[in-house]
């Protein structure tokens, strides 16, 4: 029998989590017998940026030298979204 994490612990509770998958840097998503689901897709996907500032740790990326990188990031996972939508239209 599988764990359900939402039983314990909101995940929604913490912002920085919230932030993570609205922004699809971390897309919620199972594959069953081979199948793709998304398990959430937010009615409007913000930019990477609103999970990223939150963090010190990225600090570094908003630095006026490293505008290409952050271009770069939302590209990847503009492009890591689409697919997973394409893999779960496919049966």
């Amino acid at each position: 029998m599988g764990s359900n994490p939402t039983s314990s612990v909101n995940f929604y509770e913490s912002p920085c989590n919230a932030r993570v998958v609205e922004t699809c840097f971390w897309p919620l998503y199972e594959i069953i017998n081979g199948q793709y689901r998304i398990n959430y897709k937010p009615k409007q996907k913000l930019p990477v940026q609103e999970y990223l500032l939150k963090q010190g740790r990225f600090k570094h990326l908003f630095e006026s030298r490293n505008a290409a990188l952050l271009e770069e990031i939302q590209a990847t996972v503009d492009a890591r979204c689409d697919r997973l939508l394409k893999l779960e239209s496919i049966d």
